[in-house]
């Protein structure tokens, strides 16, 4: 779209709706052979150079390890959270307690769910927080800020549900 003096106004609004009416998330993105990067998932006021130049940097995750919390050091572990989640969002757990079997159980039924073709996941695509399984992409759009390149595939209250209410691979 160009407004009257030519230059192209970017419709927002327009260009999520399409990719959320697809069901498909970022992997369906990727499947169907996307050569550019939609303008949805690009921060406002940054160029492809910019990015280029922050994806090569070399960073290292917060790891948090878990092993000491029984043992006097719950103030630390939890203030070693907040810092991780306060300047990265994210962080590593380590020593949580479960087996890593299961851990490694649950990290191939994601990537199996993930795996499938779009039409099998679109019926767990849903924006609707509410729902104790969805498959989603954003869980918070907004045009002053980009969309976040992720799929992701979330449980609430999993020991509630069952079994025809979880994705069959993942069960």
């Amino acid at each position: 779209m160009e407004t009257s003096n030519g230059v192209d106004k970017y419709d927002y609004a327009k260009e999520l709706k399409e990719f959320i009416d697809t069901k498909a998330g970022v992997k369906g993105l990727v499947d169907s052979g996307v050569a550019k990067i939609p303008r949805i998932f690009i921060k406002p006021g940054e160029d492809q150079s910019s990015l280029q130049t922050t994806c090569t940097t070399h960073l290292q995750v917060p790891i948090i390890d878990l092993n000491g919390l029984g043992s006097g050091q719950r103030i630390q572990i939890v203030n070693n959270i907040r810092q991780a989640a306060q300047t990265w969002g994210c962080f590593l757990v380590i020593n949580n307690g479960f087996p890593v079997s299961l851990q490694e159980t649950i990290l191939d039924s994601a990537r199996q769910f993930h795996e499938q073709p779009q039409e099998v996941k679109a019926p767990w695509y849903s924006l609707d927080a509410q729902r104790r399984v969805r498959f989603y992409s954003n869980g918070y759009f907004s045009a002053s800020t980009s969309a976040q390149w992720r799929d992701i595939l979330t449980f609430f209250h999993v020991e509630e549900l069952q079994k025809e209410q979880i994705p069959p691979v993942c069960r």
